[in-house]
């Protein structure tokens, strides 16, 4: 793809990988792959090969797996049965257009991303970005004490203004 200057690679990756699914390992690995994209995505830009990831929520056959568990805590929330198909996952054959499309030319500038495509709805994923910073006295190289980060991380690095 290099040589002939023209390629798409696309990563599967999950919800899993931002650490809300209570599954460490697959957090790591699918974490891994969207580093990975990002890091290929930056290494050979301008190369005409893209990098890009996908994490699709759709009823595939792992999602049949668990539906009678699903049915059972819809039924216990006391969510009428005729409504089930509301919480259901939509067909896996509706992430294939934003698949196909990032396969395109119209998506040669697009790399490095991540998309979750759920049916119709098609999100992408924001990057890690540095947020607040805090320096001692200006000065890179200041020892912080402890005491200084007790009251300068949560007010400036984890306060809702930072």
């Amino acid at each position: 793809m290099l040589k002939r200057r023209w390629g798409r690679v696309l990563f599967a990756t999950s919800e899993i990988a931002r650490g809300t699914q209570a599954n460490p390992l697959g957090a790591a690995v699918l974490g891994g792959g969207i580093a990975m994209s990002h890091d290929l995505a930056t290494q050979y830009r301008d190369s005409g090969v893209t990098f890009n990831c996908y994490a699709p929520g759709a009823g595939t056959r792992t999602f049949d797996l668990y539906k009678d568990q699903m049915d059972d805590a819809l039924h216990a929330q006391g969510v009428p049965e005729d409504e089930f198909g509301k919480f259901y996952l939509p067909p896996a054959n509706l992430i294939a257009p934003m698949l196909t499309w990032l396969c395109t030319a119209a998506a040669a500038s697009v790399s490095g991303q991540v998309f979750a495509v759920r049916g119709s709805a098609v999100t992408r994923w924001t990057d890690v970005a540095d947020g607040p910073t805090i320096v001692k006295d200006g000065d890179p190289r200041a020892l912080w004490t402890l005491d200084e980060l007790d009251t300068q991380v949560p007010a400036h690095l984890l306060s809702n203004d930072a």
